[in-house]
């Protein structure tokens, strides 16, 4: 019963700490933001939140591997669909997780590198067959295309529908590995 309590317990911990995060993101760069302001602003004891996380870095980078997991996971469930239905999938998973994504972003490249984290859709995009069979530069040029246009759809508060940009974006990737005799 008593253990049942401390994980019940350490579960609401880590939640608050994880969605107060994602809050101060909304405003505040990661690299700026304290454990202690953090945990002032959560109503968590620094030593709960040490018990837990090694550091920020370590707090945002299980946001970022759990938001990874999720979307990877329910695009395997969807591999063998159409592109469309695809990128439809992938972009209300992202919708769904908008504030984690919209957080992901505003990472810094450097904090990137601490975090030993790459939250790009290459390794997510990889659950397609054909990625296999495509040559690497094509394959960096339809993986940073792709990365920049759901990139600007989030910025933008998701204005455009997820049905239209997931035609869009099928349109202009089978396009382009048309060139390879690939479709999506």
């Amino acid at each position: 019963m008593e253990s049942e309590r401390l994980n019940r317990k350490r579960a609401y911990s880590q939640r608050v700490l994880r969605e107060t995060l994602l809050e101060m993101l909304k405003t505040t760069p990661l690299h700026k933001i304290t454990v202690t302001q953090l945990c002032q602003r959560a109503d968590v004891n620094r030593t709960t939140f040490y018990a837990n996380y090694q550091d920020l870095y370590d707090l945002f980078g299980s946001i970022a591997i759990e938001l990874h997991e999720t979307i990877r996971n329910v695009l395997l469930q969807y591999e063998n669909l159409e592109g469309k239905v695809y990128y439809k999938v992938l972009l209300e998973t992202i919708r769904e997780n908008a504030d984690v994504c919209r957080a992901a972003l505003r990472i810094s490249q450097q904090e990137y590198q601490e975090l030993h984290i790459d939250f790009a859709y290459g390794n997510i995009m990889a659950t397609r067959a054909w990625q296999t069979s495509l040559d690497g530069n094509l394959m960096e040029y339809l993986l940073a295309g792709t990365r920049a246009i759901i990139n600007h759809w989030l910025e933008s508060d998701m204005s455009t529908p997820a049905e239209v940009l997931a035609d869009h974006l099928y349109t202009l990737n089978n396009r382009l590995l048309e060139v390879e005799n690939l479709s999506f």
